[in-house]
Parts: C-alpha cells; sequence; structure tokens
C-alpha cells in the first residue's frame, strides 16, 4: 500500500487537500494515474452497483412515498444517462472550486483535470 491503486485511494479518502498539492506540484511516483484511477473505480462502481442492485432499493423506496413526477424524471434522466450526470457534476464542482480558492493561483482547467481523481 506504499504505492498505486490502494495508496491513492488511501491518501484521498484520508489527507485529500495534501495528497492533490503533492500531485500538482510534481510528486507524482506514488500516485496512479489519473485517468486509470476514473477508469478503475468507474469500473468498481459498476461492479458494485450490479451486485447489490441500488436500482430495485430505489424502487422500493419509491412505492413507500409520495414523490413529485419532475423530481422522479430528473432522477430516472440522471441514472439513464450517468455519463452526462457525473460530467456536470465534474464542471460543477470545479467551478465553485475555483470560486472558492481564487485568492490561490489554480487555473480552472486544472481543477477540471483533477476533479475526477
Amino acid at each position: 500500500m506504499e504505492n498505486g491503486f490502494f495508496y491513492t485511494t488511501k491518501e484521498l479518502l484520508t489527507n485529500p487537500g495534501n495528497s492533490i498539492r503533492r500531485f500538482i506540484e510534481g510528486d507524482r511516483t506514488k500516485h496512479f494515474k489519473p485517468i486509470g484511477y476514473l477508469v478503475a473505480t468507474s469500473i468498481l462502481y459498476v461492479f458494485i452497483k450490479h451486485l447489490f442492485h441500488f436500482d430495485e432499493l430505489l424502487e422500493l423506496q419509491n412505492k413507500d412515498k409520495v414523490v413529485s413526477e419532475t423530481y422522479l424524471s430528473l432522477l430516472n434522466w440522471a441514472t439513464e444517462h450517468q455519463n452526462y450526470s457525473n460530467l456536470f457534476e465534474i464542471i460543477f464542482l470545479a467551478t465553485f472550486t475555483t470560486i472558492l480558492y481564487r485568492k490561490k493561483s489554480i487555473i480552472f482547467l486544472n481543477i477540471l483535470y483533477y476533479s475526477p481523481i
């Protein structure tokens, strides 16, 4: 666990700020490559989602409660078009991260690039 996928995951969960700062500054020897990490975590997510059938839990939850049609249609669209949902989320988070850290000299495209990590 001194480098690679598990090291990157541990660092992002326990010490995200310092880990990302070190990565941006060039200390990338121990970290997993960002695109590879995105692909690996996406595959892991799809596997876990398929294994535990979260969609069925969502359907059971909706049967018990009265939920507005707008919310359900938005939720269904986000579930069916997960790639677009993730893209919107990354852009949204990168925009507001740029606003929050505007005094730092971090470029929006760098934040956009490192958001999926």
